[in-house]
Order: C-alpha cells, then structure tokens, then sequence
C-alpha cells in the first residue's frame, strides 16, 4: 500500500502553559453569645480528642485520600505526593496502571498513538508510536530510508535539525515529497527546518527544542555526528531530549546511519531510544528486500517478524510474509 509524501516549512512555535487551581473552603459562621461559645468550645474539644484516637475518621474510610468540595471545584489530595503529570493534550485519556508503561521520571503513559504515516505499519503497531518516546532508526546509506524519516515528518508538526546537509536542500526534499500527498490536511503542518552543528545543540538543547509544540516531531538527522562527542555531554543531551518529549507528548526520531565501523556512542543510542528500528537490505539477481525490524518497542509492543518494504518514490508494506 502506497503511503502519502511530501513537505511544508513554516515557523510560530508556541508552548502554552499550565495553571494550577486552588480554591479555598468558605469561612464558618460565629457564634453570637458566650453560652453558646463556651458549648462550641467544649464540642470542638471533644471533637479534636476524638479525631486523633480515629484518624481514619477525619480522612474518610480511605486515610490516604480526601476529597472536599469547595467553591464547585473538587480537591483531591493524597497522602503519596502530589499526582504525576501525564502528557499534555490527553486530559480525557484512561491512564495506563502498568508499571511497565511508566516513563522515566515516574510519569505514567496515556494509551494513545501518534501515527507514522504508513497506514499498514500502524495497524502492526497496534496504532503508531506512543508520545513522549524517542526512536531510534538506524538503516544502510545507500537505502530508500529516508522516505521514512519524510513521511514521519509531514504527519505532524515538526523540528527537522540537520547535522550535515543544507536547510535549503531538506526543505526542497520535504516539499517534493509533500506534494506527492493527497492529504489536504497535512498541507496545515508547519514543518521547521533548522542547520545546526552538534556542538551548539550539545551546548544549548533548550535553546533549539525548548519550544517544541505539544504533539509534534523532533527529528535529528543525522545521529551520527552526536556519537562521536564526548559521552558524558551527549547523555545529557539525550535525557533532555526525553524531558521534552515527554513534557510535549512528541516524538523524537534520530536517524541513524550505518557505517564500516559504528560511531563510538551508537550502542548507548540504542539503549536510551525507547523504540528501534533497523533497516535491513539484501540484494539478489532478481530483487532488491527491504526488511524493517521493530526489536525494540518501550511502551509497546516489538514485532516477532520483520515488515517488508517495497522503497522506491514513495512507501508500500508488503503483509504476505513470504519471508525467508
């Protein structure tokens, strides 16, 4: 099945914020005579006795939470800490009680997808890509694979940063490949591209990303030249990256290319990206096989096969697993 193409470029980035509401119990009413003080005193004496021989009382039949209506709002509070954040945007989503699909700061993940924009690779991953994840696609230089890296691109609002090639020739690439789309929605997506070396991201990741839009892409292409830096720095790299992307509900997706000899950090890549993908290309005297292996799959679930690409101008799953 043929999947859509093409590009847009625009910027206006903004990152709304959150405000907290807190609202406070209306006052009691006071007493007007001492007779009725004094009764009020001793009442409220007795009460103080009892409420602390029976805690569980005051708190309610739960005694870690309390819940008191105040100024029609609810306030729930609990004796664990405060509730963690979930990813922005989901607020009506059911949160996952899996201990498997909480994130790295303790932060539990909403049961959505973020589509790849190739319909039949959704339906294996049960929808998409979950937000907040970073993804890893690492593939052979002289494969199709960057029609991967476009296709993802143009889903969503998207940051392109190039580590090698020029603004001006993504941008173009983008566009051809937006304009193969016969999506009029995804025309609406701003596409950003911006050149930047990995030592200025390095330096200052929030300068470029902090201003990344809830529910869009970050793409890195390539990953390579990050791995080469020194380890301490791009590790912390790498976990801002990941605050962003969860704190956004986006998706990272690093773009990896194979060499002769793999970059020095290519390992730790693929053991901070919560989902990999490998691009797998044999070539014979009748066809070119292309195979895309999801191994990897933190918040879901990897593929026990690998999925069949047919790569040429545009994308096309072949399901018929006549795998060898």
């Amino acid at each position: 099945m043929a999947t859509d193409e093409g590009s847009d470029t625009s910027e206006g980035n903004t990152k709304p914020g959150l405000e907290d509401l807190f609202s406070m119990p209306g006052d009691g009413e006071t007493t007007d005579s001492a007779e009725e003080a004094v009764t009020s005193s001793e009442s409220g004496a007795a009460e103080a006795t009892a409420g602390a021989e029976q805690p569980a009382e005051i708190l309610g039949e739960d005694a870690g939470t309390d819940s008191a209506e105040a100024g029609g709002l609810t306030d729930t509070r609990t004796t664990e800490g405060p509730e963690r954040p979930t990813i922005p945007g989901d607020d009506d989503a059911e949160i996952l009680d899996s201990e498997s699909e909480m994130g790295d700061s303790g932060r539990k993940q909403v049961p959505n997808r973020l589509t790849t924009g190739i319909e039949l690779l959704d339906r294996e991953l049960e929808g998409g890509i979950p937000p907040g994840r970073m993804l890893s696609l690492v593939a052979p230089p002289e494969s199709q694979s960057e029609l991967l890296v476009k296709q993802m691109a143009i889903q969503r609002p998207t940051l392109y940063v190039s580590t090698f090639r020029p603004e001006w020739e993504v941008k173009e690439e983008l566009h051809d490949h937006l304009q193969k789309s016969d999506d009029p929605d995804l025309m609406e997506n701003e596409v950003r591209v911006e050149y930047v070396s990995p030592e200025d991201l390095l330096e200052a990741p929030r300068r470029y990303v902090g201003d990344l839009q809830k529910g869009s892409n970050l793409i890195i292409d390539s990953i390579n030249e990050f791995e080469l830096e020194d380890r301490a720095r791009y590790v912390e790299f790498l976990n801002s990256v990941k605050e962003t992307l969860w704190d956004t509900g986006s998706i990272g997706l690093f773009y990896g290319i194979e060499e002769p000899s793999d970059p020095p950090a290519r390992s730790l890549t693929l053991k901070r990206s919560d989902i990999v993908w490998q691009l797998e290309r044999s070539v014979t005297n009748q066809d070119i096989t292309t195979m895309l292996v999801i191994s990897k799959f933190r918040g879901g679930k990897a593929l026990t096969e690998p999925v069949k690409l047919v790569l040429t101008d545009e994308i096309q799953v072949d399901m018929s697993r006549d795998i060898g």
